[in-house]
Formats: structure tokens, sequence, C-alpha cells
């Protein structure tokens, strides 16, 4: 079992605390990945901050909707830690700084 790491570094001039609100209410993600149809929110499980039902929408000549759950972790004004498992023996795990 390999992991990998992916960092990168973006700077939006915005208050970093008007930011990861944004970025931590994830319905909005649907306006920032072209992938996302439909996102909702579900019962978070204990532990999570909040949870969300994500619906992708995969174009292989045909739609193939493909769902999975996402999870706020850790969730402070300057911090914020998600986790996805959205298939193909991806888990993902997203820190905003």
């Amino acid at each position: 079992n390999q992991q990998r790491r992916f960092t990168t570094q973006i700077n939006i001039a915005a208050p970093p605390e008007r930011v990861l609100q944004f970025l931590g209410d994830l319905i909005n993600l649907k306006h920032l990945h072209p992938l996302i149809q439909n996102v909702q929110r579900v019962d978070a499980p204990e532990g999570c901050v909040r949870a969300y039902k994500i619906t992708d929408l995969i174009d292989f000549g045909y739609s193939l909707g493909s769902g999975y759950t996402a999870e706020v972790l850790e969730e402070t004004p300057r911090r914020l830690v998600t986790h996805a498992t959205p298939g193909f023996g991806v888990d993902l795990v997203s820190e905003y700084t």
C-alpha cells in the first residue's frame, strides 16, 4: 500500500478565515470542481464536524454517476481538514491553512 503526497500553494486575495469558511462548506465544491454534479449534507459520523454525499459526473461517452462521502474532520479559523474516498483506491485527506 503506497501513499503519495501532493502539496501545492495557492494565494487568494481574501482573509484566510473567509476562504476557509467557504471551503469548509463542501456544498461550495460544485462551484470549483468541474466533475462535481451534486453535493448534499448528510449526518456526520462521530468525530466529524460535518459530512456530505458528493456525486461526480464522469463522462465516458455516457454518464456514470459516482457517489462518495466526504467529511470535514477539523475546522478552525486558520485550519481546515477534510477527508474523502472518491473511489478507485483513492483516500484523499486535504489540509488547508
